[in-house]
């Protein structure tokens, strides 16, 4: 018991350094009255009523996945947490997300490595709950379960923030339990575009599902080519 007593003396101190953190960014409030965060294309925008529901779980897959979320990430203000296994050999460098034209969300990430996927589930859920973040991504080893896939979603409405699952490695199947996520996406590059010796890089972005949306009515997917 004493041992048990002690790790969660030790997950605590850890979210409270965190938390602290937060309080020292100068960008940590996001403004209460926006409940959505637009991807920044038209089209994908408007299937999505204006953008990517606030306080809800969003699911994505494809190897473009890391680089759409952190586009989204980008796009909002406040403090970000991104939590990845310890075992996980790449992690994000801040120097390259400047390079890549992501602003200023070095200096608003924090990073968090789970031993497992209960600690990674526990970390997120704190972090969704404590309404200290704009934005929590869980980038889990194995799929979600049914209980904790349920406690992220409660803890992301009561928090408000932008909840992000990954799931690059993990093909088309679905991490968090059916039902759970807001939207399911599938975000690979395309073969790169040349125009007057310029490379644009796309992505290949699929609405594969959207509760209480079009993609639950109609069981199709909605795609679309964007510039990455």
């Amino acid at each position: 018991m004493r041992l048990e007593e002690a790790r969660e003396d030790r997950r605590r101190s850890a979210l409270d350094k965190a938390r602290g953190l937060v309080r020292r960014i100068e960008a940590r409030d996001r403004p209460r009255c926006h409940r959505s965060v637009a991807l920044g294309w038209e089209e994908p925008d408007a299937a999505l009523g204006g953008g990517l529901g606030l306080g809800m779980l969003h699911e994505i897959g494809g190897r473009a996945a890391t680089g759409f979320a952190l586009r989204l990430l980008a796009r909002l203000r406040g403090a970000v947490l991104w939590c990845h296994p310890a075992s996980q050999k790449t992690i994000l460098y801040g120097p390259g997300l400047v390079q890549a034209g992501h602003g200023d969300l070095p200096d608003r990430l924090i990073i968090a490595r789970a031993r497992n996927g209960s600690e990674g589930c526990w970390i997120v859920e704190e972090a969704l709950r404590s309404e200290a973040f704009a934005a929590v991504v869980l980038d889990p080893a194995d799929p979600v379960g049914l209980i904790p896939s349920r406690r992220l979603h409660l803890a992301a409405g009561r928090g408000g923030a932008l909840g992000l699952i990954l799931r690059e490695g993990q093909g088309h199947g679905a991490v968090l339990a059916p039902g759970i996520a807001a939207t399911r996406w599938q975000v690979d590059p395309v073969p790169s575009i040349r125009k007057a010796a310029t490379i644009h890089p796309h992505w290949n972005l699929v609405l594969q599902r959207q509760r209480g949306g079009s993609g639950d009515r109609s069981g199709g997917e909605r795609c679309w080519s964007v510039p990455a």
